[in-house]
């Protein structure tokens, strides 16, 4: 698999929509993306099995925010209101793939035998 051209960044910002109930309250979450473009399948670099196709990942997680620490245990916060889920996205182009027909047979038995097995 050819990754093609990779770039990757790592942000930490103020978010709103954290708090269930009271949206415009403020938390701090880290942002992880990664982009990777021009991506391919190649077999031996002779058989290209997929197309270049373009890819972005993203990861948000919830991060220190003084709001949290100062408001841990007191009763104007209620904890169970903060989604603390991390947010996961991610993003890609068609891919359009080039099997010859060997391979294909083979991937749709196998596609055909897992789907239909029951225990």
């Amino acid at each position: 698999m050819d990754l093609g051209k990779i770039r990757v960044e790592s942000t930490t910002e103020e978010t709103v929509g954290r708090w269930k109930s009271k949206g415009d309250r403020k938390v701090w979450t880290t942002k992880f993306i990664v982009e990777m473009n021009e991506m391919g399948i190649r077999q031996n670099n002779e058989f290209e099995i997929a197309s270049p196709f373009n890819m972005k990942v993203s990861m948000e997680k919830l991060n220190y925010t003084p709001l949290i620490q100062d408001g841990y245990m007191s009763p104007q916060l209620d904890f169970t209101d903060l989604d603390i889920s991390y947010k996961i996205s991610v993003h890609f182009s068609p891919v359009i793939m080039h099997l010859k027909q060997d391979v294909f047979t083979y991937l749709m038995r196998c596609n055909d035998l897992n789907i239909n097995h029951t225990d």
